[in-house]
């Protein structure tokens, strides 16, 4: 006698279950100036960075001595290292984040006429992130805020060099490249948010003190400030989505006191567009001031990570 149930002809298991779909996350913008200010939002917590630009100006200058060129090739290396995302319970109680990362930044300059070269400063970074409980909801949303150490060394090149006047336009909002001198950024303070509503958009806004001593003369206080913001050119709608994103950034150097000079401002306006291939971060980047277009910069940016956060 045939007993009915399963197994019997005509019969049709339900299918295996399937592992859900990834998530979509945040992709962060990284800044023009390569800050890392993505922090906590950032793909992995160890990451090398490679940049050379092109800064342009109307020719070139002569400094009483001999003519200097205004074309300059600029270069920059920077390694960053975050602490590694906390696990288990630990992890779970702050959210899976790091809190602290710190980065050393190299520079260096070389004249397109006569391939003279310079040896630029070296800038050390320390930051302390601070997440923004409320906000916060990973993977969708990061705000927090950053409380950052900064100090750069004179160009090693000497400390009685001349600066090529591109440079000094060009990067007017950076003291320490401007200028030949120690640079003390005791602590600059930033508010920072990454949102995936469809695209992912960036917002940040910070400030904060520098004392700027020279290789001669007296001491300058300054205020530095920025703004920035962006978003991914299009909608993500799987973890794998990878699209261009655009950002805008504007940056200011109030120069608040100098011995025998008054008040005066310094600005850079920088445009980028930022791809990520894999590890790969790829940003072309154009920076500008306003009020004197003739100085400006086209540059590229790569870097390369690892360690997942």
């Amino acid at each position: 006698m045939a007993i009915a149930g399963p197994g019997l002809d005509g019969f049709t298991p339900p299918p295996p279950p399937q592992p859900p779909a990834a998530i979509p996350q945040i992709q962060p913008i990284v800044s023009i100036d390569d800050q890392q200010t993505q922090g906590p939002s950032a793909k992995n917590w160890l990451n090398a960075t490679f940049e050379v630009s092109s800064l342009a100006g109307d020719g070139p200058v002569f400094d009483g001595a001999h003519y200097i060129s205004q074309g300059v090739w600029s270069y920059a290396a920077q390694l960053s290292v975050a602490e590694p995302p906390p696990s288990g319970l630990v992890g779970a109680a702050l959210g899976g984040t790091a809190s602290y990362e710190g980065h050393v930044r190299f520079t260096s300059f070389s004249d397109r006429d006569d391939s003279k070269s310079f040896v630029g400063p070296m800038t050390f970074v320390f930051q302390h992130y601070i997440p923004i409980q409320h906000v916060t909801l990973a993977p969708l949303a990061d705000a927090h805020l950053g409380v950052e150490f900064a100090a750069s060394t004179p160009w090693l090149s000497g400390r009685n060099i001349a600066i090529p006047t591109t440079v000094r336009e060009v990067d007017s909002t950076a003291t320490e490249l401007a200028r030949d001198g120690w640079s003390v950024r005791p602590v600059t303070g930033y508010l920072r948010g990454d949102f995936l509503v469809c695209r992912s958009v960036h917002v940040e806004i910070g400030a904060g003190p520098e004392v700027f001593s020279p290789a001669q003369g007296t001491n300058e206080y300054d205020l530095r400030t920025y703004v920035a913001a962006g978003a991914s050119l299009g909608c993500s709608n799987a973890a794998t989505d990878y699209l261009p994103k655009l950002e805008v950034e504007y940056r200011q150097r109030h120069r608040l006191y100098a011995d025998n000079t008054g008040y005066a401002l310094f600005q850079n306006l920088g445009v980028a567009l930022q791809e990520d291939v894999g590890p790969f971060i790829f940003e072309l980047f154009a920076a500008a001031d306003p009020s004197a277009q003739q100085y400006r910069q086209l540059g590229i940016r790569v870097q390369v990570g690892a360690g997942r956060r």
